[in-house]
Protein backbone atom coordinates (compact mmCIF):
# COMPACT_ATOMS: atom_id res chain seq x y z
CA UNK A 1 0.00 0.00 0.00
CA UNK A 2 1.13 3.65 -0.98
CA UNK A 3 1.22 5.82 2.19
CA UNK A 4 -0.70 8.73 2.20
CA UNK A 5 0.31 12.09 2.21
CA UNK A 6 -1.45 15.43 4.19
CA UNK A 7 -1.46 18.41 2.95
CA UNK A 8 2.06 19.46 4.56
CA UNK A 9 3.83 16.35 3.21
CA UNK A 10 3.65 13.98 6.35
CA UNK A 11 2.87 10.84 6.18
CA UNK A 12 -0.40 9.61 7.14
CA UNK A 13 -1.93 5.91 8.43
CA UNK A 14 -4.66 5.15 5.50
CA UNK A 15 -8.36 5.65 7.55
CA UNK A 16 -6.92 7.97 10.01
CA UNK A 17 -8.88 10.98 9.15
CA UNK A 18 -7.27 10.70 5.48
CA UNK A 19 -9.74 14.12 4.25
CA UNK A 20 -9.20 17.85 5.01
CA UNK A 21 -9.01 18.65 8.74
CA UNK A 22 -12.14 21.27 9.45
CA UNK A 23 -11.25 23.86 12.19
CA UNK A 24 -12.93 23.77 15.63
CA UNK A 25 -14.59 27.03 15.38
CA UNK A 26 -16.07 25.93 12.06
CA UNK A 27 -17.20 22.68 13.84
CA UNK A 28 -18.72 24.12 16.23
CA UNK A 29 -21.03 26.58 13.56
CA UNK A 30 -21.70 23.60 11.74
CA UNK A 31 -22.83 21.42 14.90
CA UNK A 32 -24.97 25.26 16.22
CA UNK A 33 -26.66 25.42 12.67
CA UNK A 34 -27.36 21.39 12.80
CA UNK A 35 -29.03 22.13 15.64
CA UNK A 36 -31.28 25.54 14.67
CA UNK A 37 -32.18 22.87 11.73
CA UNK A 38 -33.38 20.42 13.17
CA UNK A 39 -35.28 22.96 16.31
CA UNK A 40 -36.92 24.24 12.72
CA UNK A 41 -38.15 21.19 11.19
CA UNK A 42 -39.41 20.01 14.59
CA UNK A 43 -41.60 23.21 14.99
CA UNK A 44 -42.67 23.02 11.08
CA UNK A 45 -43.72 19.55 11.79
CA UNK A 46 -45.07 20.25 15.08
CA UNK A 47 -47.23 23.75 13.97
CA UNK A 48 -48.59 22.73 10.70
CA UNK A 49 -50.19 19.51 12.71
CA UNK A 50 -51.14 21.60 16.13
CA UNK A 51 -51.92 25.08 15.44
CA UNK A 52 -52.38 24.28 11.23
CA UNK A 53 -49.75 26.44 9.85
CA UNK A 54 -48.73 25.76 6.53
CA UNK A 55 -45.12 23.74 7.19
CA UNK A 56 -43.96 25.76 3.97
CA UNK A 57 -43.99 28.94 5.88
CA UNK A 58 -41.73 28.09 8.60
CA UNK A 59 -39.23 26.27 5.60
CA UNK A 60 -39.16 29.76 3.87
CA UNK A 61 -38.24 31.41 7.06
CA UNK A 62 -35.41 28.80 7.67
CA UNK A 63 -34.61 28.89 3.67
CA UNK A 64 -34.06 33.05 4.65
CA UNK A 65 -32.08 32.51 7.89
CA UNK A 66 -29.80 30.16 6.23
CA UNK A 67 -29.05 32.58 3.59
CA UNK A 68 -28.48 34.66 5.50
CA UNK A 69 -26.11 33.23 7.86
CA UNK A 70 -24.38 31.64 4.57
CA UNK A 71 -23.26 35.45 3.19
CA UNK A 72 -23.49 37.54 6.09
CA UNK A 73 -20.93 34.53 8.38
Amino acid sequence: MRPHLNLSGKHKKPGNNAGLEIPLKANIWLTVFALIRGLFFAAALFSSVVFSIPAWEIFAILLEFQIIVKYYF
